[in-house]
């Protein structure tokens, strides 16, 4: 009961611990369908990569946020365990 108990709450805490942004804010491109220009079909481009850079950004962060949730999460466990065996 005492590991459970501790595991939910070392869940509840890591997930709130470091403020992580869950909502992106990259900007999505929009495109004007009755512009047939060269020159913002470059802004357009630009745009997308500009966007596809800041979505990829985004997973990054939120994929190194889950490494180190689950770290924290481990050794807590961890710590815990050795407390209770040694008590």
């Amino acid at each position: 009961m005492k590991n459970l108990f501790l595991s939910l709450l070392v869940l509840v805490v890591s997930v709130y611990a470091d403020g992580c942004n869950f909502v992106h804010s990259c900007v999505k491109p929009t495109i004007i369908h009755e512009v047939f220009e060269l020159e913002y079909d470059d802004k357009y481009n630009e745009e997308v990569l500009e966007y596809k850079e800041c979505i990829q950004k985004f997973v990054h962060e939120q994929n190194e946020a889950i490494n180190n949730h689950t770290k924290a999460k481990k050794e807590a466990i961890k710590e815990w365990n050795n407390f209770v065996v040694d008590n």
